[in-house]
């Protein structure tokens, strides 16, 4: 439907600003350094494919954010969400080297860390 957008491709919607309901992420590189942000609240980003939203400059949902692909939202600026954030991927959330105030990830509800190393070298809040 022309809610959804799927970036099942390598490096399909990499570079994209898009603003959809859903957005699926499945390609290696599928939604690299892009931007992405979901204005309604039953509306989610899902970073399945390895490196899918990797190097983002934003990831920003008034729903969920999902991140488990390997490295799959790693050095994303920011992870901002009004529902919940998982980030079980291998190193799916990680900023490793980039942990100033820039680079954060934020939830209004619950973040969930159960990737190896997903989450390390952040700047976290979560209500």
């Amino acid at each position: 439907n022309d809610m959804s957008t799927e970036c099942n491709n390598y490096k399909e919607c990499a570079y994209k600003t898009m603003d959809n309901t859903f957005i699926s992420c499945n390609g290696l590189s599928g939604c690299s350094e892009g931007t992405i942000n979901i204005a309604q609240s039953d509306g989610y980003i899902d970073c399945n494919g390895q490196t899918s939203c990797y190097n983002s400059r934003g990831l920003s949902s008034q729903g969920d954010i999902s991140c488990q692909g390997y490295k799959s939202c790693r050095y994303s600026k920011s992870i901002i969400a009004e529902g919940d954030i998982e980030c079980s991927g291998w190193n799916s959330c990680d900023h490793e080297g980039k942990q100033d105030t820039e680079y954060k990830v934020s939830s209004y509800s619950d973040i969930s860390c159960t990737g190896s190393a997903s989450c390390g070298y952040n700047t976290m809040t979560s209500d």
